[in-house]
This record gives structure tokens, sequence and C-alpha cells, in this order.
């Protein structure tokens, strides 16, 4: 039996070693505004988010970042569990990752102190896919879209006070532009309890103004040469802030940076 140093702990740099994995991965500065982004309350949020000249990691604590970037992993692990679960089922699942875009270009001045693109291409996003039921005489599509919330966050949609459009108000603004660009009329969204997998589905009607009204605010907020307020607050940040990204760069680290050249 081989026996262990005592100074030694097993595994002790697991957390050290994962969060350097995730560091280590590059991801390029997009070119483009999202649309599952593009619903979010905050200009500034959505701002930072395409700029590309902000790294959140560089603004939280290692740990909370790391957090941060496995419950982004799970999420898209549980999207293709439930497609999965879904098709064996029976219902009929197509156009998976379909995506989309509403060009608006720009060319960015020197101005463009955070972004490391020369254009900006415009409004883009990607359906998780188009849903029929097996059992619909008619054959209805509909755009599929699933997301998984903590237990509160599911309480609240299932609240009838509430709603999604309470809780999740950007989902509503994200489905509708996938509604408009693939001319489907309704929507079925599967809301996920990571508590617990408890499901809940909501069946969405395509809203226009809805729609058009992310559009204008995408070509809004592509026209901005610096960081607009958003949101932030000097005092009593709002609830949107809590677990924002950019919470630390705006409240306690925000920099003034260089004007004339790429951060990137």
């Amino acid at each position: 039996m081989e026996i262990m140093s005592e100074s030694y702990v097993p595994f002790h740099k697991l957390s050290e070693r994962i969060l350097k994995t995730y560091i280590d991965e590059k991801k390029e500065p997009r070119d483009y505004i999202g649309a599952s982004s593009i619903g979010h309350a905050c200009d500034r949020k959505i701002w930072l988010q395409w700029r590309g000249g902000v790294q959140p990691k560089d603004y939280m604590e290692p740990e909370k970042w790391l957090k941060q970037q496995r419950a982004f992993e799970r999420g898209i692990a549980e999207e293709e569990k439930h497609i999965a679960r879904l098709e064996k089922s029976g219902y009929i699942i197509t156009d998976r990752q379909r995506g989309f875009v509403f060009a608006m270009p720009t060319v960015s001045s020197n101005s463009f102190s955070y972004s490391c693109h020369p254009y900006y291409s415009g409004l883009k996003g990607h359906i998780d896919g188009i849903i029929v039921d097996p059992d619909d005489p008619e054959q209805t599509k509909y755009v599929l879209e699933i997301k998984s919330a903590k237990e509160n966050y599911f309480k609240g949609v299932l609240n009838p006070k509430k709603g999604l459009r309470e809780i999740y108000p950007q989902y509503i603004t994200q489905v509708n532009l996938y509604m408009h660009f693939s001319e489907i009329s309704k929507a079925f969204v599967l809301l996920v309890n990571k508590n617990d997998d408890e499901l809940h589905y909501i069946i969405l009607e395509y809203d226009q103004a809805e729609a058009e009204g992310a559009l204008r605010k995408a070509q809004r907020i592509s026209s901005i040469d610096s960081i607009p307020l958003g949101l932030r607050k000097e005092t009593m940040p709002p609830y949107q802030c809590k677990m924002c990204e950019f919470k630390n760069f705006c409240y306690e680290r925000e920099k003034t940076l260089d004007s004339e050249k790429c951060t990137c």
C-alpha cells in the first residue's frame, strides 16, 4: 500500500487547474449584438458585451468567475439533454441552431475605444430549433427555446401575478426576434428548474411591436460611441446589477481607457 506524504493534500489544485483552462481559452470579441442580450434593461451591459474591451474575468474574483462559466456550460448541456428527450418523446424538431442576422453595418470611428472590429455586422441569434407536436392535426410549427432557471425565478414565472414578462423580459424579446426572422407566429418556451428539473412550458404569440422595438434598440446602441450609463447608479444599485458580470467594473474598478486606440 502506497503511503502518501503527510504534506500532500489530494487534488488541492483542482479549482486552480480548472480555472486556468477557462482563462487560457481565447474568445474573440464579437462584432454583433446578440438576440439573447438586446432585451436586457441595461444599455451599458449590452454595449459592453459586444464591444469586447472590458473582460469580466479581469474584474471578478476568480472563483465567482469560474462559477459563472460553469453555469453557462450547464445551460448548454441542459439544452442538449432536453432536446434529446423531446425527440425521444416523439416531438419533431428541425432547424437546430439555425442562425439569422439583421444586418445594419456601421464603420467604427477612432472614438470607438472598445471595439477590435472595424465593422459592426448587426443583430444575430440562433434558435434552439423548430418543434412540432405530432398529435397536432395542423402540424403547427413553433420556435423552440429552452431555458433553465433557479427555483425562485422558476416559481416567479409560475406566479400569475408575475410571469415570464416580469421575471425574464429579455426572453420575451429574444423569442419574438426568433419568430420575426423565422416567420413563425408561435413559440414554445420550455423552462427547467435547476433545483429539481421540474418542467414548465409557455406558448408565446408573435408580437410585432416587441420585435421591431428590439431592432430599433440595437440600431440605437450600435451608434453609441462611448460607454452608456445604463442602469448604473452611485447608490442603491438596481437588482439587475446584482448578478451582472460587469458589476465590479461598473461599481468598483471602472477605469478611464484611452479613447484613441483599441484596448483588446
